[in-house]
């Protein structure tokens, strides 16, 4: 890795990642390229969820540009992570280019995408209608 890259990708691990509740589910904003550092730090703010109980986590993407291979993997590990401990993740706003990105993959079918962050968290209780 060059030397001028490093504090760039130390800067970006360093950000935080916006987070709110809506009712019992987090929602976190993500933004620009989702690749490398900024899906490492996905990662990681997921497991923090986990660990702290909320495994029902919307991921608005209106703000992410593009994605790449690794971080629709991250993207995938962190739904089965979600998914096994109970609940799931769901993302919204999609720009059509992260879309088309996760459907070349054959990998939207794991995020349940939504419209709309609102749409994305009544999706969970749905679900749990369906359960029930």
């Amino acid at each position: 890795m060059s030397a001028d890259l490093a504090p760039a990708i130390r800067s970006v691990l360093l950000e935080a990642i916006p987070e709110a509740r809506i009712g019992r589910v987090l929602v976190i904003a993500l933004s620009g390229e989702l690749g490398g550092a900024r899906a490492l730090r996905l990662q990681r703010a997921v497991d923090r969820a986990l660990r702290r109980g909320e495994a029902e986590i919307v991921l608005d993407l209106k703000q992410v540009t593009g994605i790449t291979g690794s971080a629709i993997a991250t993207l995938i590990r962190c739904a089965a992570a979600a998914q096994q401990a109970g609940g799931g993740i769901r993302v919204a706003r999609m720009r059509l280019s992260v879309r088309h990105s996760l459907a070349l993959i054959g990998s939207i079918h794991w995020l349940s995408p939504q419209r709309t962050v609102a749409a994305a968290v009544a999706s969970f209780g749905r679900k749990a209608a369906d359960d029930g």
